[in-house]
């Protein structure tokens, strides 16, 4: 029996998020596989309680125990463990996005965190990266061995592989968020990196010209001051609406009731809610970056992420989406596959 211990570092942070999410979907599906291995989970204390998983306590006797029988210490967020025996170390790289977009960070967070990544991963024995792109820059970056790289993509499931929302469904979300009208869905932070500023000022430019609205779900509860002087500039201010928070049932809906899904972000690691606007009924519009291309690739369209105008042409245009693209991606990707990449780079650290 493989013993991996997972640090849980991530559930103290943030433990709603999409890193957490990812590693509650992996463990279930990791110890769901019948294999002869299992995955335990320490949590640092008063961290969030980890839905439907099993975990001890960093400190309690548990957890020590835990730590003396594991195989594998696994690092969920660039975390060098205490060991009390040689034993490999892995770490999960999601992106290398300080570094590759600066001038949205301070330098010394850039700098110091991009230290602190390098740091971590050099010191493992073997590194988990959720895509083929942060795969080839940790590659680049590091110098770290390709052949103790895995690679193992996110996934989507849940609500979002449930059956498509009925038309009366995605009606009523309409009069509920657009007063009925048609929209695009913008999810994510409405600044830094995910560069919502093109996709807004590409909407303003033609906002009179449709009667499409926008639609911002997820991230901050409001808009910047001066994009929010933007909009009401432009006279907008009843045609851009925001959803800051939004369980994923509603953000199942207002993918399926969307007429497309935009994402102009300068960097990304992997792109899960293309993903999910994929397996919920809406063609994603995106930056052309390659970790789009590799995890969306002749499914969406793509534009320059720098280039307004082009953001407003693709809003004037209709984005049908194509069924077999649901069927494709709840194929190509599953935690369970995300779960078999994790033992593949478990197997061949320990010559098993």
């Amino acid at each position: 029996m493989i013993r991996i211990l997972a640090d849980g570092v991530v559930y103290h942070g943030n433990g709603l998020g999409g890193i957490a999410r990812y590693w509650t979907e992996t463990i279930r599906a990791f110890n769901a596989m019948g294999e002869s291995a299992c995955m335990e989970l320490v949590v640092p204390p008063k961290s969030s309680r980890p839905r439907g998983l099993s975990f001890n306590v960093e400190g309690t006797w548990r957890a020590i125990r835990s730590m003396l029988a594991a195989d594998i210490f696994h690092s969920s967020y660039y975390r060098i463990w205490p060991s009390m025996r040689m034993i490999p170390l892995v770490t999960t790289v999601y992106d290398w996005i300080t570094g590759d977009v600066p001038l949205y960070y301070s330098n010394y967070n850039w700098s110091a965190f991009a230290a602190m990544q390098k740091r971590v991963v050099s010191r493992s024995s073997g590194v988990i990266a959720i895509s083929e792109d942060v795969k080839r820059r940790t590659v680049e970056l590091t110098g770290f061995p390709e052949d103790r790289i895995e690679v193992a993509h996110l996934a989507t499931g849940g609500v979002f592989a449930e059956d498509i929302p009925p038309d009366s469904d995605k009606e009523t979300f309409r009069q509920l968020h657009t007063g009925g009208a048609p929209f695009f869905v913008h999810v994510g932070r409405k600044n830094g990196y995910k560069n919502f500023r093109v996709v807004l000022d590409g909407y303003l430019r033609i906002a009179d010209r449709t009667d499409r609205h926008l639609l911002a779900v997820g991230g901050e509860d409001t808009l910047p001051d001066d994009l929010a002087y933007s909009v009401f500039r432009a006279h907008a201010e009843k045609k851009v609406h925001i959803l800051p928070h939004a369980p994923d049932g509603t953000l199942r809906l207002a993918y399926a009731a969307s007429d497309g899904f935009l994402s102009a972000s300068l960097g990304e690691g992997f792109g899960l809610p293309i993903l999910e606007a994929l397996a919920s009924g809406a063609k994603p519009i995106l930056s052309d970056i390659p970790v789009y291309r590799e995890v969306a690739g002749d499914m969406a369209e793509y534009l320059p992420p720098s280039d307004p105008d082009a953001w407003a042409d693709a809003m004037l245009r209709d984005h049908p989406w194509n069924p077999e693209w649901r069927e494709r991606v709840l194929g190509m990707y599953s935690w369970k596959k995300t779960a078999e990449a994790h033992l593949r780079l478990y197997r061949k650290l320990l010559d098993q």
